[in-house]
């Protein structure tokens, strides 16, 4: 018994053979008995009949079979065995303890066996390495346990495993967006690139790996070739929301604020419950300092999703830090501020609460924060954002509020999770 099953690229004929003579016999043998022993026809019939929506006829997901799929059709022959064994039991003086001990014992084996299944359930490892056991070819098994190693940050054991993948299925192209995933986070982005690249030989309308190798395009400036990228995957799939949403960052970047703007409506059109869309039009609006628009799709985002942390912090540095006074509210700030520090403890997120403070006229908190602000700064090396809030925390020692006055702020894309993520 394992996890997933995977769907078989060919079947041998004997198997399929042998297969159909025994359904022909067991069927056989039912039918002739129906007289005598009705509960086996009834009970084989059972078996046969709730199969039939879990055999493959219609194919549901990347599963051969599976284990669940036996729960309701094992009734047949349960009764079938039971009503035969009661029979049995009748036809032998000792039948009746007979049977009582053999249903014990197999109640006992079964109990034993369940025990030692519970084990292999225990957590996603110990699942997921039973099953590469039973079947070292399983690319599904491979595959998800490279997800799980690179989730607990195991990036080389998971690097090896989605390696494995495309060892096994070559032309698999799902395996190289996993393996690339990988790649990613180990900062090898021109291997991730190029992984992507093979992948979508195979696969060219797959727009998952599209916006992979978009995103890896993103990490290395390389603008114009990801919007190339996001132009050839919406033209196999124009409703897919991903694309047109990193399709609006990469404009964005590049300056062309009205079309990233058009492909955040379409995005938007097509998923309107994905709140980092909204997010990502209240950045591209606060680049342009339509402050009151951005205001309003940052309150979108975390009307969809309150404890979103982008939304909470970059709402909170406008209500703190906005040059028009009538758009600032720094009980609000601090108060979203607040909650996104507990999400992320982040520098950015001290610094906001900074700021929110002193725009309350909190100054001694905001003068603390911002020094916390730079020490995390410190700690992660980002020396920009350290020497940053060195600054603002001499503005808050003088008793004065930061006023962000620049009048075209530039736009702080970061990729926004998938709406089809995939494992």
């Amino acid at each position: 018994m394992t996890v997933i099953y995977p769907l078989a690229s060919s079947y041998l004929f004997g198997k399929i053979a042998l297969a159909v003579l025994l359904l022909a016999i067991l069927s056989a043998a039912a039918i002739v008995g129906r007289a005598s022993r009705p509960y086996e026809l009834m009970g084989w019939l059972w078996f046969l009949g709730t199969l039939v929506p879990v055999i493959g006829i219609l194919q549901v997901g990347a599963q051969n079979m599976a284990d669940r799929y036996t729960y309701i059709p094992s009734i047949g022959l349960f009764i079938a065995v039971c009503w035969g064994a009661h029979d049995a039991s009748r036809r032998w003086r000792y039948g009746r303890p007979a049977v009582i001990v053999v249903a014990m014992a197999t109640l006992l084996a079964l109990a034993a066996n369940t025990r030692v299944q519970l084990n292999y359930w225990r957590n996603s490892d110990t699942l997921l390495r039973h099953a590469l056991a039973i079947d070292p070819g399983n690319i599904i098994a491979h595959r998800t346990y490279g997800a799980y190693l690179r989730d607990a940050g195991r990036l080389e054991e998971s690097r090896m495993q989605c390696q494995r993948v495309v060892e096994i299925a070559s032309t698999y192209a799902m395996g190289y967006t996993f393996l690339a995933r990988t790649l990613m986070l180990e900062n090898k982005q021109d291997d991730a690139i190029a992984t992507l690249r093979t992948g979508l030989k195979f696969k060219p309308g797959m727009t998952v790996a599209r916006c992979d190798l978009a995103a890896a395009l993103f990490s290395t400036g390389r603008w114009r070739e990801a919007e190339t990228e996001l132009e050839t995957g919406l033209a196999y799939d124009a409703t897919d929301p991903d694309l047109h949403c990193l399709l609006a960052m990469d404009t964005a970047m590049q300056g062309h604020f009205l079309r990233a703007e058009q492909q955040c409506a379409e995005a938007l059109r097509l998923a309107p419950a994905f709140p980092t869309v909204h997010v990502e039009l209240a950045q591209i609006l606060a680049a342009q300092r339509k402050t009151a628009g951005a205001i309003a799709e940052y309150r979108r985002a975390l009307k969809l999703q309150p404890d979103l942390p982008a939304a909470l912090n970059e709402l909170a540095w406008i209500l703190a830090t906005s040059a028009d006074p009538k758009f600032r509210n720094g009980a609000e700030a601090a108060s979203m501020a607040a909650r996104a520090c507990e999400l992320t403890r982040n520098w950015e997120a001290l610094g906001t609460l900074a700021a929110a403070c002193a725009e309350a006229g909190r100054f001694d908190q905001a003068v603390s924060l911002a020094q916390r602000a730079h020490d995390v700064a410190v700690a992660n090396g980002d020396t920009n954002a350290a020497l940053q809030n060195l600054e603002l925390k001499k503005t808050y020692q003088a008793r004065q509020p930061f006023y962000d006055r620049d009048p075209s702020p530039p736009f702080r894309g970061t990729c926004p999770p998938s709406v089809h993520a995939i494992r």
